[in-house]
């Protein structure tokens, strides 16, 4: 035997047909159909795996109640919530059950109800002392606090309650899946460009670079030029030579060494030199064999010496200018000019 009792307006799911037939079987064996329409703000079944809510025949009563209903009693086990092992959303406005009754003293019915109004003078299932377990399945709406109401007529009965689905209000059942993914959307238009950033912080100084060899400008009067590069081999180039002085110049890669040597009679003199690394002087050394005497200039190669130099066996003192820059080929530029 199937009763409804209470139960708000139903917006059948989709697939249901509008206007589907809902037959109640009666006592005396008849059919009375009825139609359920669509109606909008009402509720929409979610049916569930069945639960145990309650049975009065557990010692924890499922988390509801221990011990059969009494005559003339009422109790009022809460639906919604987690009870048992049940979990029915607090919003759920009803709820569809199928109610046993098992071990009943007496002859008597059980009325289903909404937990908060009065009782109604119907049953929702009937049995007689002794009677086998009687099951029924029984839709009936749910108190404000989501509770129904149980009424027991005579006797002492146990009860157990299996939930197999709930309404809930506006449509919103459980969430179905997650669809699959939209195809992605055309590109939209180019949009404004932003607004011109702050300046950012002044970078960090380079290193300096090497300084730029010239070209040898002309020769003055009597003057003689100087212009030769040594291979960065070790091996000595003799550079420039006059009134027995002779300049030879070492070139490996990095270093420059310019040696400047004297002949007195038959024998050849070291008068001094110039060593550079890295385009900076490491060692100027001249012997007395030469009047000599150069100034540098500037902090970093090419090196630029001036000064005078002469054979003091021949006497003629010469204005020497000389510049040095270490590279690959190594290079050494400059003139003499006689000044006797």
């Amino acid at each position: 035997m199937r009763h409804v009792f209470d139960v708000p307006p139903i917006r059948r799911s989709r697939w249901a047909a509008v206007g589907a037939a809902v037959a109640v079987t009666l006592g005396a064996g008849g059919v009375l159909t009825t139609s359920a329409a669509s109606v909008d703000g009402g509720s929409l079944f979610v049916p569930i795996t069945p639960c145990r809510l309650m049975d009065t025949r557990e010692p924890d009563g499922a988390g509801q109640r221990s011990g059969p209903l009494g005559a003339d009693e009422t109790f009022s086990p809460q639906v919604s919530g987690t009870h048992g092992d049940c979990m029915i959303p607090a919003d759920a406005t009803a709820a569809a059950m199928n109610i046993t009754v098992v071990n009943a003293t007496a002859s008597s019915f059980l009325t289903v109800f909404p937990a908060d109004v009065s009782r109604p003078a119907t049953s929702s299932m009937n049995w007689a002392a002794g009677q086998v377990a009687t099951a029924n399945e029984v839709t009936s709406r749910l108190s404000g606090t989501g509770a129904v109401g149980l009424y027991n007529q005579a006797g002492a009965v146990d009860v157990l309650i299996d939930v197999v689905g709930y309404y809930s209000p506006s449509g919103s059942g459980l969430p179905g899946a997650t669809g699959p993914a939209g195809a992605t959307g055309a590109t939209g238009a180019t949009g404004d460009a932003g607004a011109v950033g702050a300046t950012g912080a002044d970078g960090a100084t380079g290193e300096a670079g090497s300084d730029g060899v010239g070209t040898q400008g002309p020769a003055g009067p009597g003057a003689t030029l100087i212009d030769t590069a040594v291979p960065a081999d070790g091996a000595g180039v003799v550079v420039h030579t006059f009134d027995g002085v002779a300049i030879t110049a070492f070139c490996n890669p990095g270093q420059l060494f310019m040696a400047i040597d004297a002949t007195v009679g038959t024998n050849p003199l070291w008068a001094g030199g110039i060593a550079m690394q890295g385009n900076s002087p490491s060692n100027i050394d001249f012997q007395g064999i030469l009047g000599f005497s150069l100034t540098k200039f500037g902090p970093v190669g090419p090196l630029h010496y001036s000064g005078l130099i002469e054979n003091t066996a021949v006497g003629q003192p010469y204005q020497l200018e000389v510049h040095m820059s270490v590279s690959d080929p190594c290079r050494v530029w400059g003139s003499t000019i006689p000044l006797g």
